[in-house]
């Protein structure tokens, strides 16, 4: 499971979170969330963070069930 924590402010970086920490299923699993906002230098807030989390899984679903063998 991955454990988000934010600065004093709740709010969560690319650069805050331990990627060596993480197994390597996670670390796959959230690498494009993390990428883009490592990428754009962004910073978000736990809601943000867990939307933006529930939108990439979407996405992932809808690929692997529309390229399923």
């Amino acid at each position: 499971m991955l454990r988000v924590q934010g600065d004093q402010e709740g709010i969560i970086s690319a650069q805050k979170i331990d990627l060596h920490s993480l197994p390597t299923d996670i670390l796959e699993a959230f690498s494009p969330l993390l990428c883009e906002m490592e990428e754009l230098g962004t910073t978000l807030n736990l809601e943000e963070f867990l939307d933006a989390s529930y939108r990439l899984y979407n996405v992932r679903i809808k690929f692997h069930n529309h390229y399923r063998l």
